[in-house]
């Protein structure tokens, strides 16, 4: 039964990784809600391992960011920062969920993330980083599903594994200072361990404050109820943990990681063009 499910899983994901192309003219890169579309669908569909390598892999004060494209491309696409050296892709990098029997599981290393270089000045600008693994929730819950701890019915578990996936956390430096200022994060289900929500942060300012705050499910079209929050600290639920906040602070741990793969980046050599725009075809 389960390596049934796993079968039509795989062979979604591998139909809707073949369908994705994007053209120049279909991405607008303006604001992190445009480019989020694109980004998305890299991040839900991507090749398959066996097709990535690294390019070059740089220590910066005792952190190794590695940088990784796929053969046949001298494009960056993945950048990995980490406390140890990678070395096997296959085995320390996974693109889709393994599974722990049903449950999902997002790899042996998880600080890594798919970047993008919208405005091609050389430098990053917007990173899907990876928050784990959890099945989302789409707007279309069974009535009768159940909470967490209670156990689910064959067709329940195959109603969750069919909705699990990679789950990316997206910062992007929307005027290209170098400094983070809009995010879309996820927000957990409080009852049942999904995905419900995801919730839009920004500083359209760009001065540090959030002056924008919503959610939404599944996409924009579905926006959730309006987003408690307090001024510059806006609670979610992350995967598998307490609830917290997003702060400023996590602004600028945010702005920490893209600067440091940015430095990275330059003391490397790559240059203007080494990283995607998200406008030109993703395979």
């Amino acid at each position: 039964m389960f390596t049934t499910i796993m079968a039509v899983w795989l062979l979604t994901m591998v139909i809707g990784s073949a369908n994705r192309m994007y053209a120049q003219s279909d991405i607008d890169t303006a604001r992190i809600e445009a480019f989020y579309i694109h980004a998305d669908s890299v991040c839900k569909y991507p090749p398959l391992v066996d097709t990535l390598r690294i390019l070059k892999t740089k220590v910066i004060e005792g952190t190794y960011v590695t940088f990784i494209g796929y053969k046949g491309s001298p494009q960056v696409r993945i950048v990995a920062v980490t406390a140890i050296p990678l070395n096997n892709l296959k085995k320390q990098i996974s693109l889709l969920p393994d599974f722990h029997g049903p449950f999902p599981y997002p790899g042996n290393v998880t600080s890594w993330g798919y970047v993008f270089d919208r405005n091609q000045d050389g430098k990053v600008d917007y990173m899907a980083l990876l928050g784990g693994a959890a099945p989302y929730e789409k707007g279309d819950m069974p009535a009768d599903y159940p909470p967490r701890k209670v156990t689910l019915t064959p067709d329940q578990m195959e109603y969750y594994v069919n909705h699990c996936q990679m789950i990316f956390n997206h910062w992007a430096d929307d005027n290209y200072d170098g400094v983070i200022d809009g995010v879309i994060h996820i927000d957990m289900d409080p009852v049942r361990d999904w995905v419900m929500d995801q919730i839009v942060v920004r500083s359209t300012k760009f001065d540090g404050n959030f002056d924008e705050v919503w959610a939404f499910q599944g996409s924009f079209d579905n926006r959730a109820d309006t987003v408690a929050y307090k001024k510059n600290s806006v609670p979610y639920r992350p995967i598998a943990l307490p609830p917290s906040q997003i702060t400023p602070d996590v602004f600028n741990d945010k702005t920490n990681v893209l600067n440091l793969i940015n430095r990275a980046a330059r003391t490397s050599g790559f240059k203007i063009g080494d990283f995607l725009s998200g406008t030109e075809e993703w395979y």
